[in-house]
């Protein structure tokens, strides 16, 4: 009778380890699961100021013409990395990138003091759009210093105070925002004056990241 009660409990013991040892795995299972790149969306926004040292001397009116002249205007504007975990990211393009006057008074025109607008990304230290060096498609690991986000050419007349730029999409920025601080660089070709003495432009950038799940 001894036996036969030690060996009901044995039996009971072991598929009562059975029974745990089926959970604890299957709880391990999901250390087995492949994690998805999760895409998500940094955004950036920097402040741009014309000085209107150029056109307050002249009595120009608003969006006059400069009789067929053309003025060059461009800046360096120091940038901040947009995300404090952007270093996790990978994988970084260019989604849209707007630009909005916040002061200067145009309203009979908006934007159509210009004529032509580039945005680009550079390295800190770079202070010469000549020394500007682009990523090599045919040479991925060559040294570059920079890269074109978007522009707009032949800004039209009744643009309004915002413009949209065409955007590559294909321009890969991690070196960039992996640099923590880099600069913005806007080149533009100004033909039409304004009396204000300075004009400022937000500038709201779109990022589109990937989650670097890679070891």
């Amino acid at each position: 009778m001894m036996k036969k009660i030690i060996a009901i409990s044995l039996a009971i013991a072991l598929a009562f380890y059975s029974c745990n040892k089926d959970k604890k795995l299957a709880k391990l299972e999901g250390n087995n699961k492949e994690y998805k790149e999760a895409n998500f969306v940094l955004d950036e926004t920097i402040s741009l100021t014309i000085p209107n040292t150029i056109f307050s001397a002249g009595g120009f009116a608003n969006c006059w013409t400069l009789l067929g002249i053309e003025i060059d205007h461009e800046a360096f504007i120091p940038t901040e990395n947009p995300n404090p975990y952007a270093h996790l990211t990978r994988n970084l393009r260019p989604l849209s990138v707007e630009m909005e006057l916040s002061q200067v008074e145009l309203e009979e025109c908006g934007f159509a003091f210009l004529k032509d607008v580039e945005v680009y990304l550079c390295l800190e230290g770079v202070t010469d759009f000549n020394a500007f060096t682009f990523r090599d498609e045919n040479n991925p690991n060559a040294d570059y210093n920079a890269v074109k986000i978007g522009d707009h050419y032949n800004i039209a007349d009744n643009i309004g105070s915002k413009i949209t730029l065409n955007v590559d999409t294909n321009a890969v920025l991690d070196k960039f925002i992996h640099a923590g601080n880099f600069q913005t660089y806007t080149k533009m070709v100004i033909d039409k004056g304004f009396t204000d003495e300075y004009a400022i432009i937000k500038t709201k950038m779109k990022i589109a990241a990937q989650l670097d799940n890679q070891e």
